[in-house]
């Protein structure tokens, strides 16, 4: 690790008091040292491109960069850690070894020199170091911090409380083709549609035909498959097939994602349908994404058609044989489970084998003898 700091001390102090644009600092052995100044202009974005030209694609570099505008009342820094993917592994580990260390010294108020608080910017290519790699950033930091684990059990908790509250029903920002909010099953959203437990549904619309076949699969016997697909373009759930054959790989698309509900045949009731969600990787990624945050709410519309509490089992996969294969070795783990458990009732009981007895010793015997 470079332990030691070489920086140029007058460039720095000119970076902080006068209306240079960046310090390109580099690790030459244990130190860290100034390679390069950029005086820039009063574009603070424009001169990303001239910070650019002074880096190499291959080789690591922190660059410490006042994105102050004109308007700005003073500087406003951001140390970058360029770190490119092709970099030699031992240069990336240094660089990311360092990083911080060097910013808690220079950058951080800790030597009193006045910086404060500061962004921090990891790129790894260097098209990123320009305008639009810069509004990139800005762009992701605006974005709502992704949930923990913990987080989405709490939320999941949460929601799962307010179903079953049977509380007011929710508005959903999905419109319907006319522009309103509806409510209700039938051919509506799935804002307030009510379930088994009495709550209420958050989701997507559903078409009347996707409703009414699995009403109808939930009074048959016979067992049966419906494909639900998404008309991305309404936001509407529609029936993409329909039929009475065994399930099998074939009827899932292979370019497209599906919601694939399946009956089957002498079931004894709903609570054995299931529900496939398959996403191939040929999947485009706004469908793939629609998909994926209405599993959920989809999986609670077919459980409220089929008056059960909730669809027990689902299965996720990229393809129909994945999620096919996983589903008959649940269903041959659950057959062998339930004959091991009607054998064990019926098997006759064994008679016990006498205990051994262990020999009497020598001079004990003589003395029964006589």
């Amino acid at each position: 690790m470079a332990s030691a700091l070489n920086l140029s001390q007058d460039a720095f102090a000119d970076l902080l008091a006068t209306n240079q644009r960046a310090l390109i600092a580099v690790i030459d052995g244990e130190t860290v040292d100034h390679q390069q100044t950029i005086a820039g202009t009063a574009d603070f974005e424009e001169d990303f491109a001239e910070v650019a030209q002074h880096l190499e694609p291959d080789q690591p570099r922190y660059i410490i960069y006042n994105a102050a505008s004109a308007s700005s009342t003073g500087p406003s820094y951001v140390f970058i850690l360029f770190v490119p993917d092709i970099a030699k592994v031992r240069a990336k580990m240094l660089y990311a070894s360092s990083a911080t260390a060097l910013k808690r010294q220079l950058l951080g108020g800790a030597a009193g020199n006045g910086i404060g608080t500061v962004q921090t910017i990891f790129w790894t290519e260097l098209g990123e170091v320009s305008r639009e790699g810069w509004e990139a950033h800005i762009a992701h930091e605006a974005l709502e911090a992704p949930l923990t684990q913990e987080e989405q059990s709490l939320r999941s908790v949460r929601e799962r409380e307010a179903d079953q509250s049977g509380t007011a029903l929710r508005k959903s920002h999905v419109k319907g083709l006319d522009g309103s909010s509806s409510t209700g099953i039938g051919g509506g959203v799935l804002t307030g549609s009510a379930t088994a437990s009495g709550g209420s549904i958050v989701g997507m619309k559903f078409g009347s035909d996707a409703t009414a076949a699995l009403e109808e699969l939930g009074e048959s016997s016979d067992g049966a498959t419906i494909v639900l697909v998404i008309d991305v373009g309404t936001e509407t759930v529609h029936v993409g097939s329909a039929s009475n054959a065994q399930l099998s790989e074939h009827d899932f698309a292979k370019d497209s994602a599906q919601f694939t509900v399946y009956k089957p045949k002498g079931a004894n009731s709903n609570t054995d349908v299931v529900v496939f969600y398959t996403c191939p990787p040929a999947t485009k990624v706004k469908e793939r994404m629609v998909y994926a945050t209405n599993f959920k709410s989809v999986r609670m519309h077919v459980a409220s058609a089929l008056h059960v509490k909730e669809v027990e089992k689902t299965y996720e996969g990229s393809s129909g044989v994945d999620v096919l294969g996983e589903y008959e070795e649940d269903e041959k783990r659950l057959r062998l489970q339930q004959e091991s458990s009607s054998g064990s009732e019926k098997r006759p009981e064994v008679a016990k084998a006498p205990r051994f007895s262990r020999p009497k010793a020598p001079g004990r015997l003589r003395r029964e003898a006589q």
